[in-house]
């Protein structure tokens, strides 16, 4: 939709980017499962109790540091 009317797709997400910035490659090529996952987390996070969510942001600090960890043996 973001291409079609010509903004940034993440800004139509209501996260806080530029609208028209149309230079991030990420803005164009935003694949649906994205858009899945951070609807899904954007529900969680209003619906939780703050330990969930407190969690959730846990788990996710715990994935980059392993993905970094994959990363760092390559």
């Amino acid at each position: 939709m973001g291409e079609v009317l010509g903004v940034n797709p993440l800004w139509l997400m209501g996260f806080d980017v530029d609208k028209y910035d149309m230079a991030n490659p990420f803005a164009i090529t935003i694949d649906k499962k994205y858009i899945d996952l951070f609807k899904g987390v954007n529900k969680l996070v209003s619906i939780a109790t703050q330990e969930r969510v407190n969690q959730l942001f846990d788990f996710v600090n715990y994935m980059i540091l392993q993905q970094e960890k994959e990363d760092d043996q390559l």
